[in-house]
C-alpha cells in the first residue's frame, strides 16, 4: 500500500492500483510478483467515522484485485456485456471487475463456460474470446485443491484455467488503405502492449530519448511515421494482450519544449475505442478490424472525433504458443514443422518489428528511431468510466498522466 503524497514523480498520473509483474497464470512463476494499491491521504477515515466501514471494503477489494493478478487471475465481467446498461451492470459483484461494489475478496464462481474475460472489466470494455473461473483457478492453483474435488463441488475450470489450452501469440499487421491518408505524419508515436492485468508497457520505440521526452537528447525524442510506414510494422501479440497507438499530429517542433498533445489512437471500434485484441479463434488467420482516430477539444468539455483511416483488414496469423512443457513456434509454409524453442511456458511479451519500415522503396536500410530491445514498464492505466471520460483520458496522455482520470485497476 502506498501513500500518493509519497510519490515523487509529478507524471506518475492519478492510478488507484497496478500489477506491476502482470498475471501469473497457473500460479507458475516462484519468485511471487509486484502490486501496488496507491491511496491518498485523508480518504480512509478514523474508525469512528460512519464512512470508515465503506472506505475499509474499497481498500480491501482493491488490494484483493491487484493480489488476485499475482496468483494468475484475470479480469473478468459476471454476466459480461450482455448485463450492461450504459455504465451500469447487473451482474453479481466479483473482485476481478473495476466495480467498487463491495466484493472485497469475493472471487467469481464462474460455472461452465466460466465469465468472459474482459479488458478493461466494465460496461466500456471488450470481451477477448476467453473465458476464466477465478475461483476454480484460485482454489486449483494456489491452495492446490484437486480437480476431482473442484468438480465434484460443482467448481469447473474455464479455457484460461485449462493447462491443456495454449495461449497463441499471434502476428500482427495493419493494412490501412487510402490514397488520401497514406501519407499522413503521426508524431510522438508510442505502441503499448495492454497486459491481461490491465497494465500497460510501451512495446516502441523505447530509449533515453523517448523516456524523457527531450528534443535535447536526439531528434528522434518524438518519432513520427506515416500510416503507410504503420502498416510496414510486424507486430508479435499474445492472445491474452491488447495493442493499443497513441500519438499526435501536431508537429513537435511547434510546442517546443513540451511534448504535442496526444490526440490519435488505433481503437477496435469508434464508440467503445477499446484496444485491438487479437481473435477467440486459436489456430487458423483471421481478419480484426480497426480504426485510426483523431480526437480533438473543440471547446472545454466538448471533443470531436474523426477518423483518419479504417482497416477492416487486420491481419492475424499465429505464430507461437505457451504450452505447459515449453514454448512453440508453430508451423508456417516456409516451415512445415512445429519447433519448441525454449523450455520454459512462460509467456514472452509483445515485439514491434520494424524491419519492413526501416527500409525505403530501393531497398536501402535506414536507421532505427531508436532502440528496440529494452520495454519500458509504465504504471496500469485506470479503468474507462464513461466514454467521454476515456475520450478525456486519452488527451490527458499527451499533457499530463497526472491529469488522468481516477479510476481503480
Amino acid at each position: 500500500i502506498i501513500d500518493r503524497s509519497a510519490i515523487t514523480d509529478t507524471n506518475f498520473g492519478g492510478l488507484d492500483g497496478l500489477a506491476w509483474t502482470g498475471v501469473n497464470r497457473f500460479s507458475r512463476s516462484c519468485t511471487g510478483g509486484l502490486g501496488s494499491v496507491i491511496i491518498d491521504p485523508g480518504t480512509v477515515p478514523p474508525a469512528t467515522d460512519p464512512g470508515y466501514a465503506a472506505a475499509l471494503a474499497s481498500l480491501v477489494e482493491h488490494v484483493a484485485h491487484e493480489a488476485g493478478h499475482l496468483y494468475g487471475l484475470r479480469h473478468v465481467l459476471r454476466g459480461g456485456l450482455a448485463g450492461c446498461t450504459g455504465e451500469t451492470h447487473s451482474g453479481d459483484p466479483a473482485v476481478m471487475d473495476y466495480f467498487d461494489d463491495g466484493a472485497n475478496a469475493v472471487l467469481a464462481q464462474c460455472a461452465s463456460p466460466g465469465c468472459p474475460v474482459t479488458e478493461p472489466p466494465d460496461c466500456g470494455g471488450n470481451e477477448t474470446g476467453d473465458h476464466h473461473n477465478p475461483l476454480y483457478h484460485y482454489l486449483r492453483y494456489v491452495v492446490g485443491d484437486s480437480t476431482a474435488d473442484l468438480t465434484n463441488a460443482g467448481i469447473t475450470p474455464a479455457s484460461w484455467d485449462q493447462e491443456s489450452v495454449p495461449v497463441v501469440t499471434w502476428e500482427v499487421q495493419f493494412n490501412f488503405a487510402c490514397a488520401s491518408c497514406n501519407l499522413i505524419p503521426l508524431y510522438n508515436v508510442r505502441i503499448l502492449e495492454v497486459l491481461p492485468g490491465g497494465g500497460e508497457r510501451v512495446r516502441w520505440p523505447v530509449g533515453e530519448a523517448f523516456e524523457t521526452g527531450l528534443h535535447t537528447l536526439g531528434e528522434n525524442a518524438y518519432p513520427d511515421i506515416t500510416i503507410e510506414e504503420l502498416n510496414q510494422l510486424t507486430i508479435t501479440l499474445p492472445e491474452t494482450s491488447g495493442l493499443k497507438l497513441v500519438a499526435s499530429r501536431t508537429d513537435p517542433a511547434t510546442t517546443e519544449p513540451l511534448a504535442p498533445v496526444a490526440n490519435v489512437q488505433i481503437a477496435a471500434e469508434p464508440l467503445t475505442q477499446a484496444p485491438v485484441y487479437p481473435p477467440p479463434q486459436r489456430t487458423e488467420p483471421v481478419v480484426i478490424q480497426a480504426v485510426l482516430l483523431e480526437v480533438n477539444e473543440t471547446a472545454p468539455g466538448v471533443f470531436e472525433t474523426t477518423t483518419l483511416a479504417n482497416d477492416l483488414g487486420v491481419n492475424a496469423q499465429p505464430r507461437y504458443e505457451s504450452r505447459p512443457d515449453g514454448f512453440y513456434q508453430l508451423p508456417t509454409p516456409e516451415k512445415p514443422t512445429e519447433t519448441r524453442l525454449t523450455t520454459s511456458a512462460l509467456l514472452p511479451p509483445a515485439t514491434v518489428d520494424t524491419t519492413g519500415m526501416l527500409t525505403d522503396t530501393q531497398g536501402n536500410a535506414k536507421p532505427p528511431a531508436l532502440p528496440q530491445d529494452i520495454p519500458i514498464p509504465v504504471p496500469e492505466p485506470a479503468a474507462s468510466a464513461a466514454w467521454l471520460a476515456g475520450i478525456a483520458a486519452l488527451l490527458a496522455l499527451g499533457r499530463k498522466r497526472r491529469e488522468a482520470v481516477k479510476h481503480f485497476t
